[in-house]
């Protein structure tokens, strides 16, 4: 799990990270011969309800799809 502190300020340094992260992933998912699957790929934006109400991700990030929830290990986080 990658975390940093966001700001709408900063939103464009975060989504850089974010791709950043997602292509060393990638690349690293390649090496081992596998593959990201975007379809069953997902984001999960942590934060209080009022932190989040602050926010709308469809708009600070566009190429990106999020989720209220997301499974992990049969746990849903």
């Amino acid at each position: 799990m990658h975390r940093m502190p966001t700001r709408k300020t900063n939103a464009p340094l975060v989504v850089q990270e974010i791709g950043y992260v997602l292509d060393r992933f990638e690349t690293w998912l390649s090496s081992c011969r596998l593959r990201l699957n975007p379809a069953k790929t997902k984001f999960v934006w942590f934060g209080t309800k009022q932190q989040l109400a602050k926010l709308n991700l469809g708009d600070l990030f566009p190429t990106y799809t999020f989720s209220a929830t997301a499974p992990d290990l049969g746990v849903l986080l």
